[in-house]
């Protein structure tokens, strides 16, 4: 009412009403004609709100399909069977868990969506699942949640999820087995029962909604947007080490195989006699390191040494923050008059807690920057670990003493054999302070070529570790290119204390099948006279230092491509 103004009359009265039904499952729905044509899906005619539980019930005591199935009086004898106490029908899907326990089965609950397809038809396809099991059980039933127009719901039960799938996946027509833990599908039954034996971990993907949810800078975005936040990626990693390993190439005597089966022939068994590593540090080279070791138990030496230096570098550098160093007059100007966050690059807003951001190892003031923010920008809880070719190399050789004492081991596995990166736990923190960790990574997945060609792309004055420990021209420019090794050669610690270079067709490589070039050889023989090397041990030890400072300098060139590119660090 405006005031002064009075009522006169009503001209009329328009009232709506709205039936109330809560997403609850109850009475019979029909199933899509599309659905209902594949055969796959039982849906029982109740008359009442309990189509939950008859579905479960026409899985446990399955009716043949001639005899009208759908009808509710083949399960109504057996309607005792099942636990159902404090909950309420319809059954809602937060209370499918109850159940669950109450009766020990398991139930994946499966939805149904309209999608309007580029040829201009809309078609129905099962989506979800809107609620996957925390366990699989002995006793798994599939259920399917169907709903119309005014917001009744009802279950339906999947009897056979391949053929109800199928044709929504590919045209082909063949049949799928799907693991009911993680919905992976596979093209036999013996594959799904090994892979529901060895390898399901009842994970799925659960696609993000529109749901408001709260990002690590404190604002609200909807689930389904994504946005970069991870700011800590950002910040150069303090330490890096990058590693190899030289091996013996022991022989191993073998029977000759069946032409008609398919074999594996083990000709070799690689032996690690040889290791070196070289500590990056990036604000301060002076705390670079470089360290080898040739000799027995060397996988062993290579875990306890590196365990020790990185120990030894979270307790002096990780441990105790550097206070700020005192701000210069420009630096204060350049706080006071900062109009955005040089962490998340958004503007201050008047209400924004503006602090002042500094780096904790050397203490110097990096900007201004968003409280949330900066609690974010935190150093890394690791020390990433690079090989090159770790994966199908490298980690097979100390893997086995990585896993000695009773540390946690973290592994992103590609397969059972190969390893994306693995982590090693070597200081557990106190409190929400994450482990301290080895964190074990392959060069080769960041740039997949040979540390040859690699190397070949850097012009002389990027090659720093390399000039930095071998100042002379005429030694640089040998280090310079990737060396050459007689692997197959070297099948005996005995070959080491050789005092001379083998010959051209020693270089052989029996397990890569070819030879290396005359001008590598001469090359060889080049570094094996400037070097002055007493045996071959000796050679092996400066190829080994030449291949750490080379994946040195192509990895340091490769992070400062990515930091200046992108902004981000990808060690």
């Amino acid at each position: 009412m405006f005031l002064g103004w009075a009522l006169s009359k009503l001209l009329y009265l328009e009232v709506n009403i709205c039936k109330y039904n809560p997403i609850r499952a109850s009475s019979y729905l029909s199933l899509p004609l599309e659905i209902e044509k594949r055969k796959a899906v039982l849906n029982i005619k109740n008359q009442d709100n309990m189509c939950f539980k008859w579905c479960i019930l026409a899985h446990l005591h399955p009716v043949h399909w001639r005899n009208h199935r759908y009808r509710v009086q083949h399960y109504t004898p057996f309607a005792d069977e099942l636990l159902f106490d404090n909950l309420a029908f319809p059954i809602s899907l937060k209370d499918i868990k109850i159940f669950e326990n109450l009766n020990n089965i398991s139930v994946n609950v499966y939805g149904l969506e309209t999608i309007f397809k580029k040829s201009g038809e809309n078609v129905c396809e099962v989506v979800g699942p809107l609620h996957h099991t925390s366990q699989k059980r002995n006793i798994h039933v599939n259920l399917l949640l169907i709903s119309n127009n005014f917001g009744q719901t009802h279950y339906c039960l999947i009897h056979n999820i391949s053929r109800l799938l199928n044709s929504q996946l590919n045209k082909n027509t063949h049949a799928k087995y799907f693991c009911d833990g993680c919905l992976v599908y596979f093209h036999s039954q013996f594959n799904l029962d090994k892979h529901q034996q060895h390898d399901c971990n009842h994970i799925y993907t659960k696609l993000p909604t529109t749901n408001l949810i709260q990002d690590k800078t404190g604002n609200l975005r909807p689930e389904n947007i994504l946005k970069f936040e991870n700011y800590g990626k950002k910040l150069k990693v303090p330490f890096v080490v990058y590693a190899d390993f030289e091996c013996i190439l022991q022989p191993i005597s073998f029977s000759k195989p069946n032409p008609k089966e398919s074999f594996t022939v083990k000709s070799f068994k690689h032996n690690p006699y040889s290791f070196a590593y070289f500590i990056k540090c990036s604000f301060n080279d002076s705390l670079s390191k470089f360290y080898t070791y040739r000799g027995p138990n060397c996988a062993q030496i290579f875990i306890e040494t590196l365990t020790y230096d990185c120990e030894k570098i979270y307790s002096e550098y990780f441990v105790t923050p550097k206070p700020m160093n005192d701000l210069t007059f420009e630096q204060k100007f350049e706080f006071e008059n900062a109009k955005c966050c040089h962490i998340c690059l958004n503007e201050f807003e008047p209400n924004s807690q503006i602090v002042r951001d500094h780096c904790h190892l050397t203490g110097q003031f990096r900007g201004a920057a968003h409280g949330v923010c900066n609690l974010n920008f935190q150093l890394p809880h690791f020390i990433p670990v690079f090989f090159h070719n770790l994966s199908n190399y490298d980690a097979h050789l100390f893997i086995k003493e990585l896993a000695c004492n009773h540390k946690n081991i973290n592994v992103i596995a590609q397969n059972k054999e190969k390893y994306i990166t693995f982590s090693k736990t070597i200081i557990n923190q106190t409190g929400a302070i994450p482990p301290f960790r080895l964190k074990f990574l392959d060069s080769f997945r960041f740039m997949a070529s040979s540390l040859d060609k690699l190397a070949q792309n850097l012009n002389s004055d990027q090659f720093v570790h390399v000039r930095k420990y071998f100042s002379d021209v005429n030694k640089f420019n040998l280090i310079r290119q990737k060396g050459v090794f007689p692997y197959s050669y070297i099948d005996s610690y005995t070959r080491l204390k050789e005092t001379r270079l083998p010959s051209y067709n020693e270089f052989y490589d029996q397990l890569r099948d070819s030879n290396i070039s005359e001008n590598d050889y001469t090359r060889a023989n080049e570094v094996w006279n400037l070097f002055e090397c007493k045996n071959l041990g000796e050679y092996s030890d400066l190829y080994l230092k030449s291949d750490v400072l080379l994946l040195t300098d192509v990895y340091e060139n490769f992070r400062e491509i990515c930091l200046n590119i992108y902004g981000l660090d990808p060690a």
